[in-house]
């Protein structure tokens, strides 16, 4: 287009200059090729030719010619030069009141609108939700703050929940500073902000009982226990009581101070009254206040799932005088249920702290005054029945011998005993353990899972017992796996170290998908339980002794040995605002898996001064040494090529208890060992031990001192027990095969 115009152009100039005013015309080309002189110019052919004084096309330059171009006007100056030259370096701020600038508010106009002051713009939830699934929680939390302090309100959303399972999470934030360390109170303040941001119970889309975070919070063993506490309470003021109650309530009572417990149930009530009487939509007449009989009602549904299990969790562990303090009075009315009542008033007839008849009288007629208590709608055991019929019909196929799911006589009779024991709450551990090993020979699981069920909806105790069988079953075929999986999956993780629980159970499923034949147990273990039960002793005994076997013996277990010590010594100052450790006070591991710990540490060390220590470890957690621990300490030395210990061990011993007549081996067989204070007394598996021990390494002297210390103390019988027959066959080569060295002269040449 611009070649066309500028052809165009050239071809009227050409024109002019042949056929109007010659001489005006090439008076101004004549003054400006005075200027510029010869130039090269492109003509509308395209081709470039030098333009020189032709004068076919100029004409010869004259004086009028001159004049005429000094009269002509200046050229007109750039327009940048003249905004510059008028307006000022910095324009003045516009008025709001200037009509020349703004238009005239009215209500048709869009700048009459109103615009909220506080509502978050669009570009704060783009941001959250950008930062947020990228796990940029550290970035997330400080731009909330800054948009808090300018006074934004945060938009709910329940994909918060991953901000605040993080701010409590012993990772550290992958967008966080290397030399990030927050305090605890830092960890709470962040905490209490990202709860904040989670919305009300009747804001949600779908329903939502945040499970992950409920086990971050309530499966963790916390050093201070604001986390869980505040959690609980804010969470109530949402309207999530109802659903919190049930682990909430025992986790206080269980692991906060007594005082700290019945003030958090205070607590925990207000703020769902809080949500009930401001924010809760569903009642009638929308958000009006609520009234006196709407709060009282609110105060009847909460009481058996606060106040009625708090009772009977107080009552287990004799607490009754904080029991009582929970109790209805004419000031504060509510209604438990019977049930409560009754548990209450059997633990205090069973228990021995002191004279109680005057309380088991009050709370009698508590249960008779309908102001205070109400029925239970059915007997606990038709309930269970009408819930459990599926279960049972599914059982019964196992044992009915006219069904092609027949699983033979003795299993049927064995389970018809268990279905009976679980609805009577008197479920036998052994005859449990010896249906699973018997029935998973036959390599099926149909009956496993009804079977858990039932247990679990009868009540905890043959729902406990049910568990400890299983796990005690998978620990006698050296199913590690099996153990730590059960009992992740039915148990609250407090007490011990779930990190390397979970650990474990990752390794142990990886190691699964390379393994050909699993046990049939690998499939029915996956079920995780909707109700988690706490830990006794017993279960955290076996699963425990599950990871220590899970664990290769070396570095790994020498850091999970420290582990366990850090769970087994836990104490803290503060009662009032620090957990009690439940390792501690409530169930400590017993003597026979800090034995399992002990063995495996000196496989995993070289190191002589190692047992020593670990054996004052033990003394530290109150257990007195066996037997069996001086054996695993004298094999250790034995088995390193220090005879030196090794004997010190063994005159120990010998000179704790020196012997006065032969003891007959079969009876010391038949001895449980014992733990009792002092230095304990050798028996016949520890000689056996240590002679065998001495054979391998080739120590002949000290396996024949060993020898004679043993027929000093014990009467040999052969084919009784078969170590100690290995043992001695084992010595007697090694002495033959010595003695022909010595007989054999050296050859000479």
């Amino acid at each position: 287009m611009a070649a066309a115009s500028f052809g165009f152009g050239w071809t009227a100039l050409s024109r002019a200059l042949s056929y109007s005013a010659p001489r005006a015309v090439g008076a101004t080309l004549v003054a400006r090729s005075s200027v510029r002189a010869t130039t090269n110019t492109v003509d509308f052919v395209g081709n470039t030719t030098t333009l020189t004084s032709d004068p076919a096309i100029f004409e010869d330059t004259s004086d009028e010619y001159v004049s005429i171009a000094d009269s002509a006007p200046p050229p007109t100056p750039p327009i940048l030069s003249l905004i510059e030259a008028s307006l000022p370096l910095r324009l003045p701020e516009p008025a709001v009141s200037d009509t020349s600038v703004f238009e005239e508010f009215s209500s048709d106009d869009y700048a009459a609108l109103p615009v909220p002051s506080r509502a978050p713009p669009s570009s704060v939830v783009q941001v959250l939700n950008s930062l947020i699934p990228r796990k940029r929680y550290f970035e997330a939390y400080h731009f909330c703050l800054e948009m808090a302090s300018s006074g934004i309100d945060l938009p709910r959303s329940g994909i918060y929940e991953r901000v605040a399972r993080a701010a409590i999470s012993k990772k550290k934030a992958q967008d966080a500073p290397s030399n990030y360390d927050p305090s605890k109170e830092e960890i709470l303040n962040t905490f209490t902000l990202r709860l904040s941001m989670l919305p009300c119970i009747h804001e949600q889309e779908y329903p939502h009982n945040h499970k992950g975070l409920r086990r971050e919070v309530f499966q963790t063993l916390f050093s201070d226990i604001a986390i869980p506490l505040k959690f609980s309470v804010v969470m109530a003021e949402k309207g999530y009581a109802e659903l919190l109650s049930r682990d909430a309530i025992p986790y206080m009572l269980r692991f906060a101070s007594r005082a700290t417990s019945l003030r958090f149930i205070e607590d925990f009530l207000q703020a769902d009254l809080n949500y009930f009487t401001e924010l809760a939509p569903e009642r009638k007449g929308g958000l009006r206040p609520a009234s006196d009989e709407e709060i009282m009602g609110r105060k009847e549904q909460l009481a058996p799932l606060v106040q009625g299990r708090a009772i009977e969790i107080l009552a287990q562990l004799e607490d009754f005088q904080s029991a009582f303090s929970l109790l209805p009075t004419p000031e504060t009315p509510f209604r438990l249920s019977d049930r409560t009542y009754k548990f209450l008033c059997t633990r205090m007839s069973l228990s021995r702290v002191g004279n109680l008849d005057d309380h088991i009288a009050h709370v009698e007629k508590l249960v008779t005054d309908p102001k205070y208590c109400f029925p239970t709608t059915a007997p606990r055991k038709d309930l269970v029945f009408e819930a459990d019929v599926q279960h049972l019909e599914a059982l019964k196929k196992e044992y009915d011998p006219r069904s092609y799911q027949y699983i033979g006589e003795e299993l049927a009779a064995q389970l018809q005993a268990l279905i009976g024991q679980i609805q009577r709450s008197e479920l036998s551990v052994p005859l449990l353990v010896d249906f699973l090993s018997r029935y998973y020979l036959t390599e099926r699981t149909t009956a496993i899972h009804p079977l858990r069920i039932l247990a679990f909806r009868r009540s905890r105790v043959p729902a406990g017992q049910f568990l400890y069988a299983e796990m005690a079953y998978y620990h006698t075929v050296r199913q590690p796996l099996l153990v730590l999986r059960t009992f992740a999956n039915n148990f609250y993780l407090s007490g011990v170290a779930r990190e390397e629980i979970d650990a474990a159970i990752r390794h142990g499923e990886q190691k699964e998908k390379t393994v050909a034949c699993l046990h049939p147990a690998h499939q029915t273990s996956r079920i995780v339980s909707r109700r988690k039960l706490w830990a006794t002793r017993a279960h955290s005994d076996l699963a425990w002794h599950a990871l220590a076997m899970s664990v290769p013996v070396g570095p790994a277990f020498e850091s999970l040995y420290d582990k366990f010590m850090e769970f087994q010594t836990r104490k803290y100052g503060n009662e009032k605002t620090l957990l009690k450790s439940p390792a501690q006070s409530e169930f400590p591991v017993g003597g026979s898996v800090f034995a399992v710990y002990f063995k495996r540490l000196l496989r995993s060390t070289t190191s002589p001064s190692r047992p020593t220590a670990a054996l004052r470890d033990m003394m530290l957690l109150g257990f007195h040494p066996t037997i069996h621990h001086y054996t695993i300490l004298a094999l250790f030395y034995a088995s390193i090529d220090d005879i030196r210990r090794t004997f010190q061990v063994v005159n120990a011993l010998e000179a704790a208890h020196p012997v006065d007549s032969q003891e007959s081996m079969v009876e010391n067989l038949q001895k449980q060992v014992r733990a009792a204070p002092g230095i304990p007394v050798p028996d016949v598996k520890y000689y056996a031990g240590l002679i065998r021990v001495l054979v391998v390494k080739s120590q002949l002297q000290e396996a024949l001192e060993i020898e004679k210390f043993y027929h000093r103390r014990f009467t040999y019988q052969p084919s009784v027990h078969e170590p100690l027959d290995i043992a001695f066959e084992e010595l007697s080569r090694l002495e033959q095969h010595a003695n022909q060295e010595v007989r054999v002269s050296p050859t000479k040449f």
